[in-house]
């Protein structure tokens, strides 16, 4: 890998506002080997060298220093030769290992087993300083000319398109690329390798022309790039229309990286991401697919303009831009595709896991304090995107969409090339609305938490309505409940009377309106509102009865509400599972998968208590029953993909519920994909389900012969299917002696998981009984080298949350709290204490509920004595 090792130049153009002898700058695992800066302040330009230049050994600055005072001028140019190390921890400039489909050219490196190699960055939020020298803060922002020396028969590509490409010494070529607009550093990119590419062009002229936009992958793979294409391409003129400000790059790239830590990263005009949720094989991949591929790419075109051409001032902010790309994103998937029902789907999903996440004491408000940028990463999370996306779309939704859009537009022409905060868009929505934006929205930013609406019934047609704020656990402090927040209440009457007059938001911690005593009516109908509501038991059984004239986003509110409050405490699970009885005849996909989560979640919970599980289990399959003979196995033609998806996550929790049809059924198709793959037709995302249940039935045959399949396997698709499988073996000796080994262990190469691949299987690990806590005593005992292995603090605290979060005993707590004690945390202790407040959670939730929930089942008659 010497030849890896890039030494490099970087020349900074700088003004001095204040006499100095030092220059510092941001740089990490560099080694600067000379620095010169070039005074162009007089008649004659003079070349003033350093003294010395110095860099934290563990730290990410340099220093340069001069014997004299610096003084105060505008034109100075920094001018630092340096070498760095091409890394494999998916961070700042790093080395991508894939395995090859096509011969590579004789120039490209390879790692030991072979297997050819690209380099490329990701440099949010500080990995620039990891490839050169620089200001990488995000309000430093500056223009880019690279220069890059790559063998002939590769390919480079960046931020700009190419300007000139000249021969170079050794045999090599020079590739220049345009200046970049001006930015901050993180949004900076390049990649190296043996790339191809597929192209199209946008639909709308920018300047007279056409829009490139490109799909580049190792070669092989890069006409699995078309559909990513396609969408890419509606976004940038649907974002370019609805902004009302063209996309300002002269290209669009889009890059599928095999190691890859985050899903996809916006970098200017140079979008980088997994490979494996990029691509699109028709032979292979589902059609759910197409709905991941399109979000991700609108998010992510989004951020061109909300991010890239408009950025936040410092990264306590990151939920601006997060936040809006999420909501954005979302709101471009429902124009393009209204029938994949994208608001519904986020309402179970992104919605309500930031519900889930800030019921907790650990949570953190939107606006965070990030006082070290290199723990930023630790604010990639539920609440930086999806809680901000959710509080976001309340206040579209409040507003008026396109009144909001107006506000938005306005904020991006005003800012333009420049950073901003979040009371300059506060300023634009008020002024585009005329509301008190500010009021309205600041304690959703800055206090931790979200309300639940309780509603009580009270004499003469009167209805109080209170709010406080929601726990996961029943034992809320009176300092803990101070917020007062603005809830817009989305009142809907399902009566025949005339509509009662009721304020349109409850912004005191108490009111009553009037409201009819024998009305029938629901809060937050349009499901946009973050909070939960309480009704009254009668009033929410009345409801129940009467399904058919509710949506189906009002009735994923409800249930949304009805969930959290039984796993709280405030209601029960007894409860819960006998309201979810007035749905047993509906047949929106939707709702049957939100729930499904309920009953997986109470089976999780219960998962080693051998009284209740197999009680819980017979529930289920009861619950599944005539869902699974009514979808069956097989797709039937034009069928959504959401009843495709329902399908799947049925078949799912039926094996794991163990369901002998369920099981059968699946040994039958392995058998026949074992003969004939070809001759199997099966949804392939359902795969992974036949060579589960094949895992199951025969672990010490089949373990083994799964991670062959990984290593022979050429679809990264198909390679996270074998991953899944393994994680459904219950073997603790196959468990001990392959799987834990493949996915933590460092060798043999080819045969082990890279770090960005581990966390899915830590995860599935986890989420069993039988290998939880045989993967968290196999990482304790070899922690050293798990730390080694992920190399970077951001990749260390998913491992971390991949194996704790699942824990439900108090006792689980202590020995986190032993093992980490002489352990420094920096970087993943918000994650250790998030992990330790879920399993207290549900520690508290099963002590609660287990004796009720016990005497039900027996009652149902899932329980024998």
């Amino acid at each position: 890998m010497r030849a890896l090792l890039p030494q490099a130049m970087a020349g900074i153009d700088l003004e001095i506002t204040q006499a100095t002898k030092t220059i510092v700058l941001n740089a990490e695992e560099l080694k600067i080997a000379s620095a010169n800066l070039h005074d162009e302040n007089g008649d004659t330009s003079r070349v003033i060298p350093s003294s010395s230049c110095s860099c934290e050994d563990k730290g990410d600055r340099a220093t340069v220093s001069f014997d004299e005072e610096l003084v105060v001028a505008k034109s100075y140019k920094l001018v630092l030769e340096y070498e760095g190390i091409l890394n494999d921890q998916s961070m700042g400039f790093y080395r991508a290992q894939y395995k090859a489909l096509s011969e590579p050219p004789a120039s490209v490196a390879r790692a030991e087993d072979g297997s050819p190699y690209m380099v490329c960055t990701q440099f949010q939020p500080v990995g620039a300083r990891r490839a050169f020298p620089c200001f990488d803060e995000p309000n430093m922002k500056a223009t880019f000319s690279l220069d890059i020396e790559l063998p002939t028969d590769q390919t480079v590509i960046s931020n700009t398109p190419v300007e000139r490409t000249d021969d170079a010494a050794n045999g090599l070529k020079r590739v220049s690329f345009e200046k970049t607009p001006i930015m901050s550093t993180y949004l900076l990119a390049w990649a190296i390798g043996d790339f191809k590419y597929v192209e199209g062009f946008t639909e709308q002229e920018y300047g007279g022309k056409k829009i490139p936009v490109r799909f580049y992958a190792q070669a092989g793979l890069e006409e699995q790039g078309h559909y990513a294409v396609e969408e890419t391409i509606k976004a940038v003129d649907f974002f370019s229309k609805t902004f009302g400000i063209d996309y300002p790059l002269a290209k669009m790239d889009v890059l599928a990286v095999p190691e890859f830590t985050f899903g996809a990263m916006e970098n200017w005009g140079l979008i980088t991401g997994r490979t494996n949720i990029l691509i699109f094989d028709e032979k292979t991949s589902s059609e759910s697919k197409k709905e991941i591929i399109c979000s991700i790419m609108c998010h992510e075109v989004a951020h061109q303009w909300f991010g890239n051409l408009v950025t936040m001032d410092w990264w306590d902010e990151l939920w601006l831009n997060e936040g809006f790309a999420s909501w954005a994103g979302d709101y471009a998937v429902d124009n393009f595709h209204p029938d994949w029902n994208t608001w519904q789907t986020f309402m179970t999903g992104g919605m309500e896991g930031a519900l889930i996440r800030d019921a907790m004491r650990s949570s953190h408000p939107i606006h965070g304090d990030v006082p070290d940028a290199r723990n930023v990463h630790e604010m990639l999370d539920l609440i930086s995107y999806q809680k901000s996306c959710s509080v976001l779309n309340m206040l579209a939704n409040h507003m008026g969409v396109q009144t909001f859009l107006t506000g938005v537009s306005n904020y991006l022409k005003q800012n333009m090339h420049r950073n901003a905060t979040a009371e300059d868009l506060w300023r634009y929505l008020g002024e585009a609305s005329g509301d008190d934006i500010v009021t309205h929205i600041k304690p959703w930013i800055q206090k931790v938490g979200h309300p639940v609406v309780t509603v009580t019934p009270e004499a003469d047609g009167q209805v109080t309505l209170r709010q406080s704020r929601f726990l996961a656990v029943d034992d809320m402090k009176p300092d803990e409940d101070e917020t007062l927040w603005w809830i817009p209440l989305g009142f809907r009457s399902l009566s025949d009377k005339e509509t009662p007059s009721v304020i349109s938001a409850l912004s005191e911690k108490q009111q009553s309106v009037t409201i009819p005593a024998d009305s029938l009516y629901l809060l937050n109908s349009s499901g946009t509102g973050f909070y939960r509501i309480e009704y009254p038991q009668e009033h929410l059984a009345k409801l129940g009865q009467r399904l058919n004239e509710l949506t189906v986003t009002e009735k994923l509110t409800i249930l949304n509400s009805s969930s959290a409050l039984a796993f709280s405490g405030t209601g029960s699970v007894v409860s819960l599972l006998g309201f979810l009885q007035s749905f047993a005849d509906e047949m929106d996909p939707q709702l049957w998968t939100r729930m499904m989560r309920d009953f997986t979640r109470l089976r999780h919970r219960f998962d080693d208590d051998a009284e209740l599980l197999p009680a819980i289990k017979s529930l289920t399959r009861s619950v599944i029953t005539k869902m699974v003979q009514e979808l069956g196995w097989e797709k039937t033609a034009g069928e959504s993909h959401l009843k495709s998806d329902l399908r799947r996550a049925l078949l799912d929790e039926g094996l794991s519920c163990d369901s002998p049809e369920i099981k059968g059924v699946a040994l039958q198709k392995n058998i026949l994909y074992n003969s004939d793959p070809d001759k199997l037709d099966i949804d392939p995302s359902m795969l992974y389900i036949i060579f589960g249940a094949a895992a199951k039935e025969s672990p010490k045959e089949v373990g083994p012969e799964l991670i062959n399949k990984w290593q022979n396997a050429t679809s990264t698709e198909m390679r996270a299917r074998f991953v899944r499988a393994m994680g459904m073996i219950q073997d603790p000796e196959v468990i001990r002696d392959h799987i834990l080994p493949f996915c933590y262990a460092t060798t043999p190469p080819e045969r082990v998981l890279k770090p960005t691949g581990m966390r899915a299987l830590a995860t599935y690990l986890a989420a069993e009984s039988s290998s939880r806590q045989l993967q968290w005593d196999h990482v304790k005992a070899n922690w050293d080298a798990v730390v080694a292995k992920m190399g970077t603090a951001e990749a260390l605290s998913t491992l971390v949350n991949s194996n704790l979060v699942s824990f439900s005993d108090a006792a689980a707590v202590e020995d986190i709290d032993t093992f980490f004690a002489d352990k420094d945390t920096n970087g993943y202790a918000t994650i250790i204490a998030k992990c330790k407040d879920t399993v207290l959670n549900v520690d508290r939730f099963r002590k609660r509920e287990r004796a009720s929930l016990a005497a039900w089942l027996r009652e149902q008659g899932f329980l024998t004595l």
